[in-house]
């Protein structure tokens, strides 16, 4: 048993390191085709093979390949929306998820190859519904271990590292793409293929923490039970200083008070009727605007995929290789914004956060149409550089929302119960935005234009404005932060109504 502890304390990956490279891969596989699909369909219609199609040709104004090009990526949502409530159901039941993160990997190698070889369109149709129900298992099971390996107070960094690593493979996908350009039609799949047999490899070595010996894992806990001590030796000295009434207690979220359901049995029976269900996720607001915020985001972010290809290819007559380059812009920004939205959540909470964020995402949004041959490709780019920094910093505290939701349900026993079935939802609200999305734009793009389309994305991310004031975080209050007691900032006013709590919960006594 020591040898074994030595070698998965030592040899094997740390678990957070390991979590946030695994994520990139199943990105890569959707923006991987995001610059060439047009280009692939056009071969197609002229009854050509993909290989034989001029790397220099652009797709001229044909709005026959923007509705295909459309209903080509919803494919793709449409399958992980298919998947998603089967693992979310399953990951909650599995007692190893290991297994079938490995099966889902296999399926994404099997589903490029058929891609990859696809000589019709219906082929292509029946390869991106594969990929998308591969990719809902591999990327539900993945949240929720990083859910359950982290402390609720760490969760929304955590999760902004992990889109840190959304947005690397939503970088790395169109200019891998552009291989297309200079290795041929199929170099950019055989990556891929590379790419997701290294990543089974990787998943072999995860270690799941419910599953293994507590010694395992000795260091991690070590370092975060010093953290917790210190934070509450700081929280005791505050509330002294502060001289707190003893009718005063202090609650670790201020949304426990607000919309934790009251418990009225801890029996085993009680304990089995009372599981975290869909049913019960939903009855909550902040759920409810969490799904709600990433539908919108996966509606526009992939409506601008789609047709900022078209785009570029035919106002600025871009090949494959340059509309690569450009994508660059959108998408680089997550790397600061992922980790900064997420720290500045757990510190001040997801409302604060999100709502100057979401306002200047949708003024972003609504101007990304101007720019033309006459303007030059300089202000496009400082306006997608823009709206991917801010559209980023709506994302990673939306992630953590959720899991305060799944930590809401199981504040009685502790447990984690739920998670997987959280994050179907999630994943099912951003592949259907992702399914919406990309068939409402290439039909608005043909029918209205570039611009009006844009104008129209934008209005609707600022539509959500009220639901993040209403929905997210606690009600009526901007800034949230993890314990008001911890906040040596805060002096105690005279004017506070004190709380009232039920005589059996414990208080913080003065004396």
């Amino acid at each position: 048993m020591q040898v074994l502890t030595l070698l998965h304390r030592y040899c094997f990956f740390p678990f957070n390191g390991l979590a946030n490279l695994l994520f990139p891969m199943q990105m890569v596989v959707y923006g991987i085709i995001v610059p060439i699909i047009p280009f692939i369909i056009l071969s197609i219609d002229m009854g050509k093979s993909p290989e034989d199609v001029d790397p220099y040709a652009t797709t001229g104004d044909d709005g026959q390949v923007s509705q295909q090009t459309g209903v080509l990526l919803a494919l793709f949502a449409a399958g992980i929306l298919v998947g998603s409530p089967l693992f979310g159901y399953l990951g909650d039941k599995m007692k190893r998820r290991q297994g079938p993160m490995l099966i889902g990997i296999l399926g994404l190698i099997a589903s490029t190859l058929l891609f990859m070889f696809s000589r019709h369109y219906y082929e292509l149709l029946i390869a991106r519904f594969l990929q998308g129900i591969a990719d809902s298992c591999v990327w539900i099971l993945c949240l929720c271990l990083v859910a359950e390996n982290f402390p609720k107070g760490e969760l929304g960094l955590q999760m902004g590292k992990v889109m840190v690593f959304y947005s690397v493979g939503m970088t790395s996908g169109p200019p891998i793409g552009a291989l297309y350009h200079q290795l041929g039609f199929k170099a950019p799949f055989i990556f891929c293929i590379i790419l997701a047999t290294i990543d089974f490899i990787m998943r072999l070595l995860i270690v799941e923490r419910r599953h293994n010996p507590k010694e395992w894992f000795e260091d991690m806990d070590r370092a975060y039970e010093a953290k917790k001590k210190l934070s509450t030796s700081d929280e005791k000295s505050v509330v002294e200083n502060a001289h707190a009434p003893s009718n005063i207690m202090v609650e670790a979220d201020p949304a426990v008070i607000e919309e934790a359901p009251t418990a009225v049995s801890t029996s085993p029976k009680d304990a089995i009727a009372n599981k975290v269900s869909v049913l019960k996720l939903l009855s909550h607001s902040r759920m409810l605007g969490a799904i709600g915020l990433t539908f919108v985001s996966a509606m526009v972010l992939s409506s601008i995929e789609l047709t900022l290809t078209l785009r570029l290819s035919d106002e600025w007559k871009y090949n494959t290789s340059q509309i690569g380059v450009v994508y660059l812009a959108e998408v680089l920004p997550g790397f600061v914004a992922g980790p900064l939205a997420g720290h500045l959540s757990d510190k001040f909470g997801a409302k604060i956060v999100i709502l100057p964020a979401l306002m200047v995402a949708s003024a972003m949004c609504m101007v990304l149409g101007l720019p033309n041959q006459s303007t030059t490709i300089a202000p496009m780019i400082v306006i997608l550089l823009l709206e991917g920094f801010f559209g980023s910093a709506v994302m990673s505290p939306i992630m953590s929302e959720i899991a305060a939701v799944v930590d809401l349900e199981n504040k009685e026993d502790g447990e984690s119960d739920g998670f997987a079935r959280s994050f179907a939802l999630f994943n099912m609200a951003m592949s259907g935005g992702t399914l919406v999305g990309p068939l409402m734009a290439g039909y608005v793009y043909s029918a209205l234009g570039y611009f009006w389309l844009n104008v129209i994305l934008g209005c609707i991310m600022a539509l959500c404005i009220p639901i993040v004031w209403f929905w997210v975080g606690v009600k009526g209050k901007l800034i949230q932060r993890p314990s008001a007691a911890t906040d040596p900032t805060k002096e105690p006013s005279l004017d506070e109504e004190p709380l009232s709590v039920p005589e059996e919960k414990p208080t913080v006594s003065t004396s």
